[in-house]
């Protein structure tokens, strides 16, 4: 008793600190992880932009967890990627997207993770703890949620693909998928801008949290590549460069890294080294 009234309090300070380290991910061994610089890794097209001949990557490719990631506030914040023709996917076309998440709002409400949206744009979404696509944004008939849930406050992996000729969309959570219809032949090619984290062209459905990772194809990914990229982590690498048609990992900038050129230009974002306290490599 004699020893536990002399020492008691700093027992207790040092239990408090200790508890406080931990909750900020001090004791998390990603935090002692060699980070990933941005722009790293990279697509190279000797041909030029849109080409797929002899398409590689270039530099440190081998999944390493970036330095960065981006913070959307959920009110403001939005990448603006431009109007190129590459994003248009007319009737008929298939798309896949796929990112890494970690939101901090709950509300039942669309958070635009990647839209490029008009009567006949598409979306992909998080609404509230489930996903949403949506290849006819106007039409509520062509939109589809995803019931599993995700988890708030700690990193998901999330993915899609949408067969437009067939209306069959299957979402991916991590190494979880469902498979959805939707109507066919709901998407035309708009020319709107292609926005990350709201809903373009308009100032609405804004994401909470973090983001890395953006990746788009025009194709219909598989369940077992979906499965790779997830294997390979929040730093992964694209998994099919042929179909690629942009990347965006979110590392320190909002430069598309596919090859493509089409960099982003943010507004109210913020890149943070503060993000991996939650992370845990699958």
């Amino acid at each position: 008793m004699e020893y536990l009234m002399t020492y008691g309090w700093a027992i207790l300070i040092i239990a408090i600190a200790l508890a406080a380290l931990y909750s900020l991910g001090i004791f998390n061994s990603n935090t002692f992880t060699p980070k990933a610089q941005p722009g790293s890794c990279s697509v190279y097209r000797p041909y030029g932009a849109g080409s797929t001949q002899f398409i590689s990557t270039e530099g440190t490719c081998n999944g390493e967890e970036p330095k960065f990631v981006a913070q959307f506030n959920g009110a403001s914040s939005y990448i603006s990627t431009g109007t190129s023709s590459t994003f248009n996917f007319g009737a008929g076309s298939t798309v896949s997207i796929t990112a890494w998440i970690y939101p901090q709002s709950n509300s039942a409400q669309s958070r635009e993770i990647v839209a490029q949206s008009s009567s006949t744009g598409y979306a992909f979404d998080q609404y509230g703890s489930q996903l949403l696509f949506a290849a006819n944004v106007l039409n509520p008939a062509a939109t589809s949620t995803f019931s599993t849930g995700l988890a708030m406050n700690t990193w998901n992996f999330v993915g899609v693909t949408y067969n437009d000729a067939t209306g069959v969309v299957t979402f991916y959570i991590d190494a979880l998928s469902n498979q959805q219809s939707l109507a066919k032949n709901q998407m035309a090619a708009t020319t709107n801008t292609l926005c990350i984290g709201k809903y373009c062209p308009g100032n609405s459905n804004y994401v909470d949290g973090f983001l890395s990772n953006i990746q788009i194809y025009n194709t219909a990914l598989t369940q077992s590549e979906m499965t790779a990229q997830y294997n390979t982590g929040i730093g992964g690498a694209p998994i099919k460069l042929q179909n690629l048609i942009g990347w965006w990992p979110l590392n320190g900038n909002a430069n598309d890294y596919s090859g493509d050129g089409n960099d982003g230009t943010t507004t109210n974002v913020i890149y943070t080294s503060s993000w991996e306290s939650s992370y845990t490599q699958p």
